[in-house]
Parts: C-alpha cells; structure tokens; sequence
C-alpha cells in the first residue's frame, strides 16, 4: 500500500512538472534560439527540398541541386512544415524568408553532430525546371 502511494504521489509530481519551461522561442526540434539575429534574407530564392528519415528541410545552395546527398552546412530548417504538396525529395521550389543565425536544429540517428540553420518562411511554392 505504501508504495502504491508513493508511486502515485511520485507520478503526480512528474506529470505537474512536465511543460514548464522559460523557452522564449522554441524551434522545430524544440532547442531555444535565444539572441539569434538575422543572416539573410531571400525573396523568390531557388531551393531544393531535402528529405531525411520523415523529416523535410530546404537547401538552396546550388552545388546541393544536382545530387543524391546535400552538404550539411546548407540545410535550413522551416519553422513551419512544409506544406504536404511540397514534400518531395528533390523538388525545386522558390523560397522567400529570413534564413536566422540559430544552428543546430536537426540530429540525425547515425551522424554525432547537430546541423542545420532555422529558417522563418514567408512564401514557398513549386518552381518547374
């Protein structure tokens, strides 16, 4: 009976303390990007959708467009999802938004690192080559 109740007692004070947080502005991967600034801006930016895992990123460094694998200091990482219609691996889109100093968004199971810039999303749309 008393662990019982020592486990419910515990529970509850877990689950009271759960979502409290000073985050200021929480990211896709949940990390705080606090004293970010601005890097740069784009407007109707050419960009390549990049798929890893279930994850969506854009790159819009040309020397990314014509292969199989993308470098990861080029991966940008929306604030937004991408919209569903977008969602191909490869496809060429036109961004506008305002790529910010934040990095470090995305890890990936088999790589020991954290990459990728956070990027504020104004505008994307499918680009035809």
């Amino acid at each position: 009976m008393k662990t019982t109740l020592g486990l419910s007692v515990f529970l509850a004070l877990l689950l009271t303390s759960v979502g409290c947080s000073d985050k200021t502005d929480a990211t896709p991967m949940g990390q705080t990007c606090e004293n970010e600034h601005l890097l740069e801006t784009y407007h109707d930016r050419e960009g390549r959708v990049i798929q890893a895992i279930d994850q969506y990123w854009l790159s819009v460094a040309p020397e990314d467009f014509n292969r199989e694998s993308f470098s990861i200091g080029n991966v940008l990482v929306p604030t937004t999802p991408i919209p569903t219609a977008l969602r191909i691996n490869g496809l060429q889109v036109k961004v506008s938004g305002r790529k910010k100093s934040c990095y470090g968004l995305v890890t990936l199971p088999s790589l020991r690192t954290n990459f990728g810039h956070k990027i504020e999303l104004e505008r994307i749309e499918h680009a035809p080559e």
